[in-house]
């Protein structure tokens, strides 16, 4: 469409629809997008965020997922509103696999939730992997990561070609 001429906002609109790539989860889009940005749409701020997500995602860098959706550009932060719950189940996951315990502080910070998302998700999803010790708060990771793989599945699984789960 832009390249036959017409007005528009070219870099905002291709940024948009990388991010919609990454909410799908549609690599061969995602592919196809990244081989037709010209060096000068690399530019746009709009664009270079969208890579940054697109990056930051690819190889699991959640802080910086967290850090980037503080302050995106132009509308792109309502459409990574609807891949960050995804992302940051993800996130305490791998938390999950990769300690034994840890404190709740800890965990919520390295996930990006506040401190009342990640109570109400842990109560939801894994009761009891909560406990007090020395006036810290520890999640028990072993028993969080049970409740949080089948919230993800439950929530996020892929759907194949006939619709089954």
């Amino acid at each position: 469409m832009y390249r036959s001429g017409l007005p528009g906002a070219e870099a905002e609109f291709t940024a948009y629809r990388l991010l919609y790539f990454l909410h799908t989860r549609n690599r061969s889009g995602i592919f196809n997008l990244l081989s037709s940005l010209t060096s000068s749409l690399k530019e746009q701020e709009v664009i270079s965020h969208s890579l940054q997500v697109r990056e930051a995602l690819s190889i699991h860098n959640y802080h910086k997922l967290n850090m980037l959706s503080q302050n995106p550009p132009l509308m792109s932060g309502y459409l990574m509103d609807h891949f960050l719950p995804r992302e940051k189940m993800r996130a305490a996951r791998t938390v999950c696999k990769s300690y034994h315990e840890v404190e709740l502080q800890d965990f919520f910070t390295r996930v990006g939730w506040t401190r009342s998302e990640c109570i109400e998700i842990l109560n939801k999803h894994c009761q009891g992997c909560v406990r007090r010790s020395d006036g810290r708060e520890i999640v028990e990771c072993k028993k969080a990561a049970v409740g949080l793989e089948a919230a993800y599945s439950v929530l996020y699984g892929k759907v194949d070609i006939k619709g089954q789960l």
